[in-house]
């Protein structure tokens, strides 16, 4: 290569690095990333208190030692993660996967959410409290013309957003592509168009459906804050990841090994697996970083 063309072209890279992504999309985890408080499990022990009088729904104990039971099958002769790489092989494993898919579909066919009613879940939903700064950064983002999705494990789009409904102003949670399962029967809870129910039960489900959802041309940034969500935090396509959290998994985790950038401090690179990721406590900070 002539010497020009490869000073051009680490002009390029430099150049591309140098600054935040113009006009991205933006990928949120839910649980414990949005929503600070409990929300998932909010939602079947709900249902729970609409079930009538002599209802042969098992006790949600049932349920919850099921799936530990075949967690810890799966888990039994796998060796605990020690670096990022060990993290994110665990969070690919098969078996693992299933426990999750499984555990949703025993309590889907149990007959649960067969009674629970619009107004019970609405009431439950006004009780979840999200992180600060959350409807301040989806305004700016609406302003910049910048789509904003939120990709969870919970089990439910219309309960999702119907927790976003109980605190938004000016309809901002009817703006939000939710990608999620959806346990609830059809006709409880108001559905929006941009509702998309379909299977997440892991990080690598979550890159999947970014790969396959993100616009042509577009720079992906990802938020979340378990370990589940090491992948798309730290793998392409995702460009620029944020941990939301200082003390969450993710976070502790990244900073074993690599940098972790607090956000309200401004922009330092691109993010992934070799570099590390970005860090946030209030929804404003992710204003700053991007600008």
């Amino acid at each position: 290569m002539k010497p020009t063309l490869i000073l051009l072209s680490l002009l390029t890279v430099v150049t591309s690095h140098s600054f935040p992504p113009r006009n991205p999309e933006i990928f949120l985890d839910f649980d414990g990333t949005i929503a600070v408080t409990e929300a998932f499990e909010n939602l079947p022990l709900t249902a729970y208190e609409s079930l009538p009088a002599g209802s042969q729904v098992p006790p949600w104990t049932y349920f919850q030692d099921a799936y530990y039971a075949d967690y810890l099958n799966a888990s039994a002769f796998l060796p605990e993660p020690s670096t990022i790489q060990e993290e994110l092989q665990l969070q690919s494993n098969a078996s693992l996967y299933a426990a999750e898919k499984d555990s949703f579909d025993r309590v889907h066919a149990s007959g649960l959410f067969t009674t629970v009613s619009e107004s019970a879940l609405q009431s439950a939903a006004a009780n979840v409290i999200l992180r600060a700064g959350f409807w301040e950064f989806v305004s700016a983002a609406q302003a910049r013309g910048v789509r904003v999705s939120v990709i969870s494990r919970n089990w439910s789009v219309r309960w999702i957003r119907t927790v976003l409904r109980a605190s938004a102003p000016d309809k901002l949670a009817e703006a939000l592509y939710i990608y999620c399962p959806e346990i609830l029967p059809a006709g409880v809870l108001a559905e929006n168009k941009r509702d998309r129910p379909e299977d997440v039960f892991s990080g690598d489900d979550k890159i999947e459906i970014i790969k396959r959802v993100v616009g042509k041309g577009k720079q992906v940034v990802f938020v979340g804050d378990s370990n589940s969500d090491l992948g798309p935090i730290l793998l392409r396509p995702t460009v620029v990841g944020v941990v939301a959290g200082l003390n969450s998994g993710s976070a502790r985790t990244i900073r074993r090994e690599k940098s972790l950038w607090r956000a309200d401090q401004g922009w330092k690179g691109y993010t992934g697996v070799d570099t590390g990721a970005y860090v946030l406590e209030d929804w404003r900070e992710l204003v700053t970083l991007l600008g």
